[in-house]
């Protein structure tokens, strides 16, 4: 029987995302590595702002490079809890990616992956967590998570990734 891992991401009004965890996948192997982001555009938009605080809209383009390659397009809302200088972020990420798999062998597709994270109005550095939810392609049967640290200019990523 495998475990679930769950997934609820904020501004979803608890919509919840499943995915299978590591240690119960007894086929593929698993492949640690890293990745580079840099920003290539993006801008927030004011949606809501009230006494509780404000809530944005964040649409960017990167490209992204390392144990995942290719140009990602993010949609992403940031909440700004009024009286703090916190930020909170959660949103959706495709990306048109090339993996290598453990053999060197390039596998090709695209990927959607949800993220979420925090930072301050006070910083340019947030950090967040990333999963796999689905591919096409090549990459269909891609899996993985992971963590980010970055800045508005870009980050790095460290990656858990296997093929089921």
């Amino acid at each position: 029987m495998k475990r679930l891992v769950t997934i609820c991401l904020p501004f979803t009004l608890g919509a919840c995302a499943f995915a299978p965890a590591p240690a119960a996948l007894a086929d593929g192997t698993v492949m640690h590595g890293s990745a580079t982001e840099v920003s290539t555009g993006g801008s927030c938009t004011l949606l809501k702002k009230d006494a509780a605080g404000a809530l944005y809209s964040c649409p960017s383009t990167d490209v992204i490079s390392g144990s995942l390659n290719g140009p990602e397009s993010s949609s992403e809302l940031l909440w700004e809890p009024a009286g703090t200088t916190a930020l909170y972020f959660a949103g959706i990420t495709t990306c048109t990616c090339t993996v290598d798999d453990p053999s060197g062998t390039p596998h090709s597709g695209t990927l959607v992956y949800a993220v979420v994270g925090s930072g301050s109005t006070s910083s340019p550095a947030f950090s967040g967590r990333f999963r796999i939810l689905q591919g096409t392609g090549g990459l269909a049967n891609l899996r993985g998570y992971g963590t980010f640290v970055a800045t508005n200019s870009g980050g790095t990523f460290s990656t858990t990734l296997w093929f089921a």
